[in-house]
């Protein structure tokens, strides 16, 4: 009889380790999945907070299908230049809800987000810093909304808010 003395070479023991570690890796990576899935899942079930109290004409059912758009950012319109005045900057940031289930108007707001800037710089460009306006939060808002309206065809805005609103001189 002929022994054969076989010894595992390297090269099994390295495909072990490599095994192993793709195995670690593989479970890191479903592990990690589920958390982030779970996550996401609670944060889109939270419905967003209006900055005005909405009253309780709304039922909890409109409030779980309303998100807010807040896609046109904060902006910083110069005002109208008047003689013996300094110059002055209004810094804005407007937002509104929409129905969250109306996939095509969120598309359609978010296809006017520029249309949506000029017309706020616009209206501020035409208000001088001594216009009674800038006192009067909802008549801007009623303007801009006018505004923003006039762009839209699948939806309305019905409601704005501001999370930032001040007049610099």
């Amino acid at each position: 009889m002929v022994k054969c003395n076989v010894k595992k070479s390297n090269k099994s023991k390295f495909d072990g380790v490599l095994l192993g570690i793709l195995i670690v890796q593989l479970l890191f990576i479903t592990v990690s999945s589920a958390v982030f899935l779970r996550e996401a899942s609670q944060n889109a079930a939270m419905p967003p907070l209006p900055a005005e109290n909405l009253g309780a004409a709304q039922s909890p059912i409109q409030l779980f299908s309303e998100k807010t758009f807040g896609g046109i950012g904060r902006i910083r319109a110069a005002l109208k230049a008047e003689r013996n005045m300094t110059l002055a900057t209004v810094i804005i940031e407007p937002y509104f809800p929409y129905n969250s289930e109306d996939r095509a108007f969120y598309e359609e707001l978010a296809l006017h987000i520029r249309d949506f800037r000029n017309a706020t710089l616009d209206f501020f460009a035409e208000l001088p810093a001594s216009s009674p306006i800038l006192n009067d939060d909802a008549t801007i808002k009623n303007k801009l909304l006018a505004r923003y309206n006039s762009f839209l065809r699948l939806g309305k805005i019905e409601k704005l808010y501001f999370t930032d609103f001040m007049v610099i001189q």
